[in-house]
């Protein structure tokens, strides 16, 4: 073996102990000495076959990574790792991480770009806690660029974007989507969300259709409570629909039902002639439509 090879081994030696952020004292520890690994990692010296497989174990790469004398070999074997360390952030929920990683990968290979999907729909829920909208948009976009040429994933993750969209389109139209669009989404949706959509979508157009008992379906609270104030604001009784609401309004709903119950309070204070908070309730709408623009 010639002395290009010992640099190209030294090398890579010293590259897997940079990533793995050690020096080399911490390499070495009290079995190697840490002069004799410098000369090593500098290609001055020719370790025994004992050395490498102790710097291997240590730093948890395979002897046949060092050994191999091609560039290709060397870049199918940090691939290797690339994807390795990919599935740990990803199972890890570092899903801003994993995407960087991922762009420098995807190409090709179904599996990363499936991951990379997942990661910008998981980002993109981050971003609708907390009613970034726009940056979720963004997020929903790359997910769907991330998979449109995979073999496998797309329609999944088309299904799970589609029920986002759906959400922002709502908020965009100040209307509650239609049971079509429902429908639509539902693969990708909770059941108990599912069933809350549903019942709205009755009150929004159908409004007879929808009792309290009903209601009483939905488990939890603030669905519950908005749904049969839509109910009461069908019956005129927008003085108890107005009480629900702003019980709704207090007990952070989520940016769908915060903003829908926003526009029927609003409604309800027009109703019964208070309309200094209905100004300050459509002032506060305009906020919520600054915010969700972020």
């Amino acid at each position: 073996m010639n002395d290009l090879f010992y640099q190209n081994l030294g090398r890579k030696i010293k590259e897997q102990r940079k990533n793995k952020k050690l020096t080399q004292q911490a390499l070495c520890g009290s079995d190697l000495n840490r002069s004799m690994l410098s000369q090593i990692e500098n290609g001055l010296a020719r370790p025994s076959v004992d050395t490498l497989l102790f710097l291997c174990k240590k730093l948890e790469i395979p002897l046949s990574y060092l050994m191999c004398e091609s560039k290709k070999e060397e870049a199918q074997y940090k691939r290797m790792q690339t994807i390795e360390e990919i599935r740990s952030l990803y199972g890890g929920g570092q899903y801003r991480k994993c995407t960087v990683l991922c762009r420098t990968e995807i190409e090709g290979d179904d599996e990363i770009a499936y991951i990379l999907s997942q990661c910008e729909i998981m980002l993109a829920g981050a971003c609708l806690k907390r009613a970034a909208l726009t940056s979720a948009v963004r997020h929903i976009t790359a997910a769907e660029i991330a998979v449109q040429d995979a073999s496998y994933g797309r329609e999944e993750i088309r299904s799970q974007c589609s029920f986002f969209y759906m959400l922002m389109d709502a908020i965009e139209n100040q209307k509650i989507p239609e049971m079509d669009v429902i429908l639509k989404s539902v693969s990708s949706a909770d059941t108990s969300f599912t069933l809350y959509l549903s019942l709205l979508s009755h009150t929004e157009y159908s409004p007879n259709s929808v009792s309290a008992s009903l209601a009483a379906q939905l488990q939890e609270e603030v669905y519950r409570s908005y749904l049969l104030a839509r109910i009461h604001i069908e019956k005129e009784d927008y003085a108890n629909a107005y009480q629900l609401l702003r019980s709704v309004c207090l007990h952070s709903p989520g940016f769908f039902t915060e903003f829908f119950a926003l526009r029927d309070m609003e409604y309800c204070c027009q109703k019964i002639e208070n309309y200094k908070e209905a100004y300050d309730l459509a002032k506060k709408r305009l906020s919520l439509a600054e915010r969700y623009a972020k």
